[in-house]
C-alpha cells in the first residue's frame, strides 16, 4: 500500500470575465457602513439608529405617573396592581434616500487587472472616493433631518423628485419662548409695572406670558437680546432649567447653537467674568451709555456656572453642556449653501431621564426599505454592463430608509433669543457661504 500524499485539487465556480470583485454589492455595501460609522457626526447620540424589520416607523411616546409603591401590612394582600402605562403612538412613513453615480468603463477596466495601479490613483482608491461622496451626501441628510426634527419638525419637498417628508415633533407651546416675548405692550424704556425692570425695546403682546423677564441684564432691562454683551445668559438659563423640571419633570442637560451665536457669546462680560478673563464689567444705562466700571469679586478663576475645556474653550453654562452645529448643506429648493442650524436658536434638550438613564430623547430609526435584500440600513447595488447606444460602464445605487424623531418632544425647549441680523452684526464681516465648497 502506497504512503503517497494525495493531494486534491481546489475547485472553484465559473466567474464571468465581466464580473468585478471591487464592484460587487456586498462588498460596496459594507465599504459604505465602515464609511458610515467613522463619519457619524452631528446630533447622532440625541438620535441614536435602531433597525427595524417593519415598514413603517412607530413612534410610541410613553407616559408614567410618579405614583408610589401602597404601604401593606404583613402578610395582607396589597388589593391592587402596577397602574398601566399610558403610551401615545404614531405611524408616519420613513424619509427613502437614493442616488446613483455611473462607473466609466477605462476605470472598470484598469479594476479587472490584477496589479494594475495608475500611478495618480490606484483604481480601487478611486471607487473608495466615490463611495464615500456618496456617503456624506447620504449622512448630510440623516444630520439635516436629525436638526429639523429638533427646531419642531420636518417639512420638506425635494424640488428634484417631488417627494415630500412631513413629521412634527410636537413640542409643547409651552416650551417656545422669545427673548421679547410678552403679555403686554410696553415702549422701549419704560417700567414694566412694579417688577423694578424697564424694556430693552418696545415689547408687545406676542406670547401671552412674560417671557422678556427672563432676558434681562445688569441694568436691569428686560427682553435684552444674548448677543448685547450684558444679557444675562447664566441667569436665564438656571430659571429655564427650573421651569422645565417643574412642567416637564425632567433635568435638562444640553444647550444645541450654532457656532456663529456661540463666538459671540465669548464676549459676553458675565460670562467672561465668571471664567476670570476679565477684571471689570461695565455697566450701561438704558440709553446704552457707560455709567460705571467696577471689579468683579473671584474672578481670578472659573465659576463652577461655566467650565471650560483645555483649549480655554467653553464646554458648559449653568450645567448644560455645550453643543455647537455649524454643519452646511446646498438646499436643491434654490441651490444656496445654507447652515443647518440658524444662528439665533437655541435648543436645551435632555438626552436621557435623570430617574431612567434608558430613556432617551429620541431616535433613528431604520425600517425595511429598499435593500435588494431585505434588510434595514445603508445599502448599495451595481447595475449589468449599459447596453448600446449607451456609453460603457456601470452605475452604482446607494440607498436607505430612515427617519429621526423625538420619543420625548417635551424634553426639548428652544429659544429664539435674538434676532438672526443681530448675530452677523456681531461677527462683524459677513462670510461668504459660496466660497471655497467642495
Amino acid at each position: 500500500m502506497s504512503n503517497a500524499t494525495v493531494i486534491s485539487p481546489t475547485i472553484t465556480g465559473y466567474e464571468y470575465v465581466g464580473d468585478v470583485p471591487a464592484l460587487g454589492s456586498l462588498q460596496l455595501t459594507r465599504l459604505a457602513r465602515s464609511f458610515e460609522e467613522l463619519d457619524s457626526q452631528g446630533l447622532e447620540d440625541l438620535f441614536p439608529t435602531s433597525q427595524s424589520g417593519e415598514r413603517t416607523v412607530v413612534i410610541e411616546t410613553v407616559r408614567e405617573g410618579l405614583g408610589i409603591m401602597p404601604i401593606v401590612g404583613m402578610g395582607i394582600p396589597a388589593g391592587n396592581f402596577l397602574e398601566p402605562e399610558r403610551v401615545e403612538r404614531r405611524y408616519v412613513q420613513p424619509a427613502f434616500v437614493r442616488e446613483d453615480d455611473f462607473v466609466d468603463q477605462a476605470l472598470i477596466n484598469q479594476l479587472r487587472k490584477v496589479g494594475t495601479v495608475n500611478e495618480q490613483n490606484p483604481p480601487t482608491q478611486i471607487i473608495e472616493g466615490r463611495v464615500r461622496r456618496l456617503v456624506n451626501r447620504h449622512n448630510r441628510t440623516r444630520n439635516l433631518l436629525q436638526a429639523m426634527i429638533l427646531q419642531g419638525g420636518i417639512n420638506y419637498t425635494d424640488p428634484r423628485t417631488k417627494q415630500s417628508v412631513s413629521v412634527s415633533t410636537q413640542i409643547p407651546a409651552h416650551n417656545y419662548f422669545r427673548y421679547d416675548g410678552y403679555d403686554g405692550t410696553v415702549a422701549s424704556g419704560a417700567a414694566i409695572g412694579s417688577t423694578g425692570y424697564t424694556a430693552g425695546k418696545a415689547l408687545t403682546n406676542n406670547k401671552g406670558r412674560k417671557e422678556a423677564l427672563l432676558f434681562i441684564d445688569r441694568t436691569l432691562r428686560a427682553g435684552v437680546p444674548w448677543t448685547d454683551s450684558q444679557a444675562d445668559i447664566i441667569r436665564a438659563l438656571r430659571l429655564l432649567r427650573q421651569y422645565c423640571y417643574n412642567t416637564n419633570k425632567v433635568m435638562m442637560t444640553d444647550m444645541v447653537m450654532s457656532r456663529d451665536l456661540y463666538t459671540v457669546i465669548q464676549d459676553n462680560q458675565l460670562i467672561q467674568a465668571q471664567t476670570g478673563s476679565v477684571g471689570v464689567i461695565n455697566v450701561r444705562n438704558s440709553a446704552g451709555v457707560v455709567t460705571a466700571a467696577g471689579p468683579v469679586a473671584g474672578n481670578t478663576s472659573p465659576h463652577p456656572h461655566v467650565t471650560l475645556n483645555a483649549g480655554g474653550d467653553i464646554t458648559s453654562i449653568a450645567g448644560l453642556n455645550l453643543r455647537l452645529i455649524d454643519a452646511l448643506y446646498r438646499d436643491p429648493v434654490d441651490n444656496v449653501i445654507k447652515k443647518m442650524w440658524p444662528s439665533n436658536l437655541v435648543a436645551i434638550v435632555a438626552r436621557s431621564h435623570h430617574m431612567d438613564r434608558s430613556a432617551t430623547l429620541g431616535q433613528t430609526i431604520e425600517p425595511v426599505g429598499e435593500s435588494p435584500d431585505g434588510s434595514s440600513g445603508l445599502w448599495m447595488r451595481t447595475g449589468p454592463d449599459q447596453m448600446p447606444p449607451a456609453v460603457p460602464g456601470r452605475a452604482m445605487q446607494m440607498g436607505n430608509a430612515f427617519l429621526p424623531y423625538a420619543t420625548y418632544p417635551h424634553w426639548i425647549m428652544l429659544l429664539t433669543v435674538c434676532e438672526p441680523e443681530a448675530v452677523d452684526e456681531n461677527l462683524i464681516l459677513r462670510a461668504d457661504l459660496d466660497f471655497g465648497t467642495f
